[in-house]
């Protein structure tokens, strides 16, 4: 059964804040890539806009930063 109310993060119904996907570091450059296209879909393509300009930046901003540290794990770790 899914909550009413869910995340807070991604107002997804089928999970908590502290379990969200977009908090999960990305498995690969395409799921990267989705991500941040999802971003700017979210800020300029949807009516209402999902979410203002800086939150998309800061959302973008999270996304690449996760990337890069599991980049940086992936090289760490050959």
């Amino acid at each position: 059964m899914t909550s009413p109310f869910g995340c807070f993060r991604c107002n997804g119904a089928d999970h908590w804040a502290d379990a969200c996907p977009e908090l999960m570091p990305a498995k690969d450059r395409k799921e990267h890539m989705e991500r941040i296209a999802k971003y700017v879909r979210w800020c300029f393509e949807m009516d209402p806009p999902r979410v203002t300009p800086q939150q998309k930046r800061q959302l973008i901003e999270h996304e690449n930063a996760e990337w890069a540290k599991a980049l940086k794990e992936k090289e760490k770790a050959k």
